[in-house]
């Protein structure tokens, strides 16, 4: 989080503290959804709450297999989708 800071972050949320993180990110934006998350723990379902239409998620790393509910409005974006898979 320091990092995210000492790169020009203007905000940065704590997961481990906040719970419900998309829900602080939406009251810093004023209701807003945001362009582009980088998730980093896997928080498919809130990080989908979240993004913008047209919006970018960029994750690292899945634990287990999810059942993730996809909004219409995430598949209407025409964004590329796709995953990398790092393993042997």
């Amino acid at each position: 989080m320091l990092l995210a800071t000492k790169l020009g972050a203007q905000y940065v949320i704590n997961y481990k503290k906040t719970l419900e993180w998309q829900e602080k990110l939406l009251q810093i934006t004023g209701g807003r959804r945001v362009d582009h998350i980088l998730d980093v723990v896997g928080a498919v379902d809130q990080t989908v709450k979240a993004i913008c239409i047209g919006g970018w998620i960029h994750t690292i790393g899945v634990l287990g297999v999810r059942n993730v509910r996809i909004l219409p409005h995430f598949l209407a974006s025409r964004r590329r989708r796709g995953n990398n898979d790092l393993r042997p």
